[in-house]
């Protein structure tokens, strides 16, 4: 690793240019334009309804506008702005003698606009760290990538990046994809999906062979030129996305040997799938056919020519599959004949059978070894000590998973091991706001540029801690209003909220006989967004997560509904020299904390 003179891209070139100009608003002229551009594209119409705004006589020069047209502000925002997003490109791959269009961005260029970006300078890790909970460093931690057991194998192990090229920083290139179906004809689909699949993937992922096995030289923010090597590190998927990208038969596990009938065996020997065999049944096409056949047939995938791991320096497909939270636990695990249900509502119904199950009396704890398995692997840090629970946690659930045989709910069980950080749920999401919702804004014909929704907060490298946390935020209006207390009560669970808003009325009265509360209507505002920022903004949440502690008294309550009077109501209920609140609040208050937790359990129990 060297140290050399700051990088002069786009970003310093710019701020350079702003440096010598008055105007902060460059490259356009005013606040004003800025805010008619950015209005154009983050919150305007269409291309043809802008273009038919600025052709309305007088509105460009009002307002100060020196583009005339959608084309001319683009070429501003792309030639002019540090965008630091590499641009698609558009190229044709032939698949059985069909030309297929793929659009992409050059990975290496995605690496180096990521590495090179001044909001992630101070959270870049350029060599592998073990992270320990004590003094005697007998208890490991693993959160991030840096802290597991890839990332020093591939480093330091006999053969890998240091043997080769010594001193080199890696970059772990995580890979997760989704498709959209476009190929309609049923039997040509399951031919050619898998060629068509690989053919894209690895045009997509060449620059990775070259510049994984010798390295490129990268500045980071800070202006160190650093020798790289991104390596493919892990593939997130869905199973069948899996099989897709492993070429595994279906009902195998795309990661072991383990024979299909014995998958939901926890006693049967296992080894993970040997890379170098199947690279060499790959080999095998030179060959001929019927040896390429014959060959993959013995190290059990289908034959594929060249699938885009195959030249990918210090790749194991096999190692890199990591099963995910959202298909292979919530769907996977759940005992259930549900379909179609998304990771939110799987996260719900486990809450409802945690508390349903936690004070029933079952033999060997059968229900807890399930849920506290799906649990357990859902940290966003582990240990050497958590993860010997999830294979108790596991162990447990073997131990008594034939009762749902017996009661014909399920006759097969294939349980994988997952970890919080592998979830395609984050992915598939990401996939719909900028690839499928941007490219039906196009016109599919010109070259087009994706754009991200909101920025989200730098991620921090050091261990997570497990605490609970959540944003309460409230809307700044009412979220429903007009709402009679009839209807709070029915629709909001606010059983005796009629006595306790005219207990509060006469107590602010001092003894005055109040108005009749059944005509009076209440403003109603309240919405929830998670700790990552995601969430349905028109969810009501009534819950609130408490962490007791010793010696305080702290008491849970249940916020049922957050209310405002109306104006016009405020002087027949109180008298003048009342001052009320602007917002007053429904809470129902839970039992005391008893003194310790559930032995079982180990949660408290309130009502």
């Amino acid at each position: 690793m060297s140290h050399g003179s700051v990088d002069h891209g786009a970003n310093a070139a710019y701020g350079a240019h702003l440096a010598n100009d008055e105007n902060p608003y460059h490259p356009f002229n005013s606040q004003i334009e800025w805010e008619v551009a950015r209005w154009a594209k983050l919150r305007g119409a269409t291309s043809i309804a802008f273009l038919d705004l600025l052709s309305i006589d007088g509105v460009r020069k009002c307002l100060g506008l020196s583009f005339k047209n959608t084309n001319k502000l683009n070429k501003i925002i792309d030639h002019e702005l540090p965008t630091g997003h590499p641009k698609f490109k558009w190229e044709q791959v032939v698949v059985a003698g069909e030309s297929i269009d793929v659009y992409y961005c050059d990975i290496i260029e995605c690496i180096k606009s990521l590495y090179g970006d001044p909001d992630f300078a101070r959270y870049l890790t350029f060599a592998p760290e073990r992270h320990y909970t004590d003094e005697d460093q007998t208890i490991c931690l693993f959160h991030d990538m840096h802290t597991g057991k890839w990332w020093w194998n591939t480093q330091i192990s006999t053969k890998k990046l240091d043997q080769h090229r010594p001193g080199g920083t890696i970059i772990p290139i995580i890979i997760s994809t989704d498709k959209t179906q476009h190929i309609t004809n049923k039997a040509s689909r399951c031919r050619s999906i898998a060629n068509l699949y690989h053919a894209c993937m690895s045009r997509v992922l060449a620059p990775l062979q070259h510049a994984g096995l010798e390295g490129i030289n990268m500045r980071s923010c800070d202006g160190a030129l650093h020798r790289c090597h991104p390596l493919f590190a892990s593939f997130v998927g869905d199973y069948p996305k899996q099989l897709l990208t492993t070429r595994i038969e279906f009902g195998d596990c795309p990661k072991c040997d383990v024979e299909k009938d014995d998958t939901e065996s926890n006693t049967v020997p296992l080894h993970l799938r040997n890379i170098g065999e199947v690279l060499d049944a790959l080999a095998a096409l030179d060959q001929g056919n019927l040896a390429f056949v014959c060959a993959c047939a013995i190290v059990g995938i289908k034959p594929l020519i060249h699938p885009f791991w195959e030249g990918l320096p210090f790749a194991n497909i096999f190692q890199g599959v990591t099963p995910d939270v959202l298909h292979q636990l919530y769907q996977g695990l759940g005992i259930t004949t549900l379909s179609r249900v998304s990771s939110t509502e799987h996260a719900q119904i486990c809450r409802f059978l945690l508390g349903i199950i936690i004070d029933i009396r079952l033999p060997n704890n059968l229900n807890a070894g399930l849920l506290d398995f799906l649990y357990l692997t859902q940290y966003p840090c582990h240990s050497t000590e958590t993860l010997q629970l999830l294979d108790e946690a596991l162990d447990l659930f073997h131990e008594n998973k034939l009762i749902f045989v017996e009661l014909g709910i399920r006759n097969n069980f294939n349980l994988p091991n997952s970890t919080d950080n592998y979830n395609t749920e984050y992915t598939e999401r990401l996939h719909i706001d900028l690839a499928k919702d941007a490219y039906c804004a196009t016109n599919h014909k010109d070259d087009w540029r994706l754009t991200g929704g909101q920025q989200a907060d730098p991620y921090h490298s050091c261990p997570p801690d497990m605490t609970f946390g959540r944003e309460q935020v409230i809307t700044k209006h009412p979220s429903a209003k007009s709402i009679s207390l009839k209807k709070l009560a029915m629709d909001y669970g606010t059983t005796h909220f009629h006595d306790a808003l005219a207990h509060f009325i006469a107590q602010q009265s001092r003894g005055n006989d109040p108005v009749p509360l059944d005509s009076q209507a209440l403003d109603v505002k309240w919405c929830s967004v998670d700790a990552h920022g995601h969430g349905d903004v028109h969810v009501t949440l009534d819950s609130i997560h408490a962490k007791p502690q010793c010696n305080v008294d702290f008491r849970v309550g249940q916020v049922r509904v957050m209310f405002t009077f109306p104006p016009k109501s405020i002087p027949l209920l109180f008298p003048p020299m009342v001052h009320l609140p602007t917002h007053l609040a429904y809470v129902e208050w839970f039992t005391p904390f008893p003194p310790a937790p559930d032995r079982n359990s180990g949660l408290y129990k309130l009502s």
